[in-house]
Parts: C-alpha cells; sequence; structure tokens
C-alpha cells in the first residue's frame, strides 16, 4: 500500500511522537517575569546590562485551549494541532534550538496548513524624536502617549496580536521607561560613540504562536521588535543631523487548514491525530 506525502508526514510526526506539546513558556508568564525584573532593578542598571527588558526566543498562547475545550474543536482544526505540535518537537530534536525562522519553515513545511500572499505581513517603522532631545522632559511626560499609541496604531495595527502579547498599561510604561534610559544613555556616552553612526538599544524582542482555539480557526505566529536608535552625522560640527528615536518591526503570518488534504485522510491516522490533539495537555 502507497501512502501520500502528507499521510506520511502524519505518520512521522504523530505516530513517532508522543502527545506532550513542546516545552516554550507562555507568553502570559514573559511578561510576569519580565515584570518582576523591573521591579527588582532600576531602569538604569537594566539599560546598562545585556538584557533586553521585553525578550523571549519564542513563547505559546493557547487561548482558550484545555484537553476539554479541544474536543470542542472543528476536526481539522485538531488535525493540524496534532500534526504541529510533533513537527515543532521532530525539528527541535533534530536540531536542538529552534529560531523564529525555523518555526516558521516548520509551519510552511507542514502540508496540512496553508497561508496566503494577504495572511503574511511585515511592517517596518521609525518614530523620529529629534524635535525632543531638547525638552526631555517633555517626552517623559508625554512619552507614555506618544509611544504607546505608536507601537498599537502604526507598528503592530493588529488588535488579535496585541491581546495575544498580554501586554498592559504596566508594560507600556516601562518601554518607555526603557526608551527614555536608553536616550540619556546615547546621551552619557556620546563621547564613546562618537565614531559609531548608528547605535540601538533593543527594548523588546517577543516571537509567538498563537494556537486555534474556538476564538480564531488558525495558528498565527508573530514577532515584535522594539529598538531605541541614536543616529550621528559622521561630521562632529553638523550634530544637527543628529536623529532620536524608536525603531520597530512587526511580522506575522496566519496559517489555515489545508481541508483539501486533511479529508483525504486514512480514519486510522485521523484518529490517531484527534486523539493526540486530545491529549497534548497534561493535566491531572
Amino acid at each position: 500500500m502507497k501512502f501520500s506525502a502528507p499521510v506520511l508526514f502524519l505518520f512521522a510526526v504523530v505516530y513517532a511522537s508522543g502527545a506532550d506539546i513542546l516545552d516554550l513558556d507562555k507568553i502570559s508568564d514573559v511578561v510576569i517575569n519580565a515584570r518582576k525584573l523591573w521591579r527588582g532593578n532600576s531602569v538604569d542598571d537594566l539599560m546598562n546590562s545585556d538584557r533586553v527588558p521585553y525578550y523571549c526566543k519564542m513563547a505559546v498562547n493557547y487561548g482558550d485551549l484545555n484537553n476539554a475545550t479541544i474536543r470542542t474543536l472543528n476536526e481539522n482544526l485538531q488535525v493540524i494541532i496534532a500534526a504541529t505540535i510533533n513537527h515543532f518537537k521532530k525539528k527541535y530534536n533534530d536540531s536542538g534550538r529552534m529560531e523564529f525562522v525555523d518555526y516558521v519553515h516548520a509551519l510552511k513545511s507542514n502540508p496540512f496548513l496553508k497561508t496566503e500572499i494577504t495572511d503574511n505581513i511585515y511592517r517596518g517603522e521609525f518614530k523620529d524624536f529629534h524635535a525632543y532631545d531638547s525638552r526631555r522632559q517633555q517626552l517623559v511626560t508625554d512619552g507614555y502617549e506618544l509611544i504607546t499609541k505608536w507601537i498599537k496604531d502604526t507598528l503592530i495595527k493588529d488588535d488579535e496580536a496585541l491581546k495575544d502579547t498580554t501586554f498592559n498599561q504596566v508594560d507600556f510604561r516601562n518601554i518607555v521607561r526603557a526608551t527614555n534610559a536608553a536616550f540619556d544613555h546615547f546621551e552619557r556616552y556620546e563621547g564613546v560613540l562618537v565614531n559609531k553612526p548608528y547605535v540601538q538599544s533593543s527594548i523588546v524582542d517577543i516571537s509567538v504562536i498563537r494556537y486555534p482555539d474556538s476564538k480564531q480557526a488558525y495558528f498565527k505566529l508573530f514577532r515584535i521588535q522594539i529598538f531605541a536608535t541614536k543616529t550621528s552625522s559622521s561630521d562632529p560640527l553638523r550634530d544637527d543631523q543628529a536623529t532620536s528615536g524608536i525603531r520597530g518591526s512587526f511580522q506575522s503570518i496566519v496559517f489555515r487548514p489545508q481541508n483539501l488534504v486533511i479529508d483525504g485522510l486514512n480514519k486510522n491516522v485521523k484518529a490517531k491525530a484527534l486523539h493526540t490533539a486530545q491529549s497534548m495537555f497534561n493535566e491531572s
């Protein structure tokens, strides 16, 4: 008997692996730990260290999924969940590490998933704060509204992704404080940085995989990066060309079920996939 490539793929990732999921931190835990770090350290100490205030190589948001609610999902969603969790595990076990691009490749190589051009978003944005350089206190005063609005409405522009970060006012205030501290750092060490026309300090670098649940019928993979930056003129007499600002990028890819492929699965293979999905959480 010959099996199609998708069936062989599912055999490889479902039958060869257990049902437990790849051990990724929940994004809510990542953010909570970041807040604790802020409470235990001064903003200057944080910005003078190598630590990125909000950082995770990859975190997960399961939405409302648990072993009970997953059974209420459309079976095709359960199949893509089963195939994906174990494909991630296989990729990780093969390489020992996975970066954002590896997760993208893993999802794109999954025959049970599809993504459209309109489901792929990349934005790179910059907000110039040069006008505030001589009025730093005004940036401190206005910064929360200014930077928060820029992040939400210009950089990300995705209510689902914003919600899935679990960021609240505390986090946006921390981001603003870190941005101001970075600008102060650039000024304080201006003499050291004189030969560097461009410097930056990473404030946010988070990647999140959002699983399908009762509210959204697809995987969403996204990454948010935010940097405080300073660009200086190569001519020390032309300091009026120096620019402070905040630069960011937002990348998001949505992966939906490839229903034609899933509907062609053998009943036994599909049943195994459903069992894998329905027991993915180690719940007592």
